[in-house]
């Protein structure tokens, strides 16, 4: 179970996706309120490395 909006919503057979970014107008109690979210990649960055590679262009600051 989610709460959401002080409701709790059964998550049970769908996709959640977690997100510890609270500083996003969608981040909800560890969780992205969005039903899909847009991954991108960073330019010119070459590292191995996910964290430095990518972001998340669903982001908007709160």
């Amino acid at each position: 179970m989610l709460k959401e909006r002080g409701i709790l919503v059964n998550m049970n057979g769908k996709q959640t996706i977690r997100c510890d970014v609270s500083s996003c107008k969608h981040y909800s109690n560890n969780y992205c309120s969005l039903q899909q979210i847009q991954i991108s990649p960073i330019s010119n960055v070459n590292s191995g490395c996910a964290e430095d590679e990518n972001y998340c262009a669903s982001y908007e600051k709160k």
